[in-house]
């Protein structure tokens, strides 16, 4: 019994640490995370599927773990709103993204 507790609860640990860091994050890792969800919604083709709403959720964690102050925290509530909704549009994730855009130095989509 001692045995099976053990491989749940490292099963579970496993399961989960991917899924949440909780330290702090660096403008690369913001960047990046930026350009995938942006990579995703050029690709989306008007038609979003879950990559878009799980890349604005990642973009999300991240961004709201960056040690920046508090500039992209409104970005990463919003991006977190998307991703937990079943729609959204170009502008939205735009308008979600302004204070990253100015930390990466260019819009979510390049035109």
């Amino acid at each position: 019994m001692k045995a099976f507790a053990t491989i749940a609860t490292a099963a579970l640990v496993t399961a989960l640490v991917p899924a949440c860091s909780l330290g702090p994050t660096s403008k690369e890792e913001v960047c990046e995370s930026f350009t995938e969800l942006g990579r995703s919604f050029t690709n989306a083709n008007g038609i979003f599927d879950n990559a878009v709403f799980r890349n604005a959720g990642d973009l999300a964690d991240i961004a709201g773990r960056y040690n920046g102050g508090d500039m992209l925290q409104r970005d990463a509530k919003a991006l977190s709103g998307i991703a937990d909704s079943k729609h959204t549009n170009g502008l939205e994730l735009l308008n979600a993204t302004q204070q990253i855009a100015k930390l990466c130095g260019h819009q979510l989509i390049r035109l």
